[in-house]
């Protein structure tokens, strides 16, 4: 039977129960006063080699880094939603402005089907011209 420890990793059943590990809410004030070399991924040694304890793992308690994200994540989604709104804006505005050129492009169009018609026109009365 194993369960699951603090640092991720499965450790046998008969691992230390007093050893704060997530699965013990309670405060052991007997836990590393021997100052044995054992490591604990709870403890912080700090430069002058003297214990402090962080507090016992709660696992309803979100770490502020979990909150800084969280409060990150907000912002970014906040900042994503304005942008599709300009994107989608802009969007509109540009088919707008491509509806507008589709037509202006149909008329020239139009006007060289007449420059056409005209030149042939040109060519027709000139050569009747020329050939009398």
């Amino acid at each position: 039977m194993y369960q699951y420890s603090f640092n991720h990793e499965y450790v046998p059943q008969q691992f230390d129960p007093y050893a704060f590990h997530g699965e013990s809410q309670q405060f052991n004030p007997y836990l590393f006063h021997d100052h044995s070399q054992q490591f604990d991924p709870h403890v912080n040694y700090n430069q002058n080699q003297q214990f402090q304890y962080e507090e016992a793992f709660d696992p309803f308690r979100q770490p502020p880094q979990l909150q800084e994200l969280e409060r990150r994540v907000d912002v970014l989604e906040r900042q994503n939603q304005r942008q599709t709104q300009e994107l989608t804006r802009q969007n509109s505005e540009i088919g707008r402005i491509n509806r507008e050129i589709n037509r202006i492009n149909r008329e020239f169009g139009r006007i060289n089907q007449e420059i056409t018609r005209i030149n042939r026109q040109v060519v027709r009365l000139s050569q009747q011209i020329g050939g009398r």
